[in-house]
């Protein structure tokens, strides 16, 4: 169950993202992506119990790989928001279903950074 979010107006946006690890040359036919989309991915961040009234922003910026098979693995926050903040993206990157890069009709592994920036006015 989500906690309640005490922000008095939460904004989360997610930024373009990158594909790291290939030649500039290699055409992607499908880039990576979650399945349902990057907004599931936005909707399935659970942050921490946050103060009433504070006017704050934060930005997570992740790495990670996404598999042939869509699995993700090698998770790291390359710039952190706070514990809390550096957790709900990990655990919001974790648990979606990805679909991975193909390039020439292969599945291929990459690196995908993508930052998520956080506001409560």
């Amino acid at each position: 169950m989500r906690k309640p979010n005490l922000c008095g107006t939460l904004v989360l946006m997610l930024m373009a993202g990158s594909v790291l690890g290939l030649p500039l040359s290699s055409e992607y036919d499908q880039i990576p992506r979650p399945e349902g989309g990057m907004e599931l991915l936005k909707k399935n961040v659970e942050l921490p119990l946050l103060p009433y009234g504070m006017n704050w922003e934060r930005t997570v910026t992740a790495m990670f790989r996404v598999n042939p098979d869509g699995s993700i693995s090698h998770v790291q926050i390359l710039k952190s928001g706070g514990s809390g903040f550096d957790q709900a993206v990990k655990r919001a990157i974790m648990g979606v279903a990805w679909n991975p890069a193909v390039i020439d009709g292969q599945q291929v592994p990459v690196k995908m950074k993508i930052p998520f920036k956080f506001f409560c006015r």
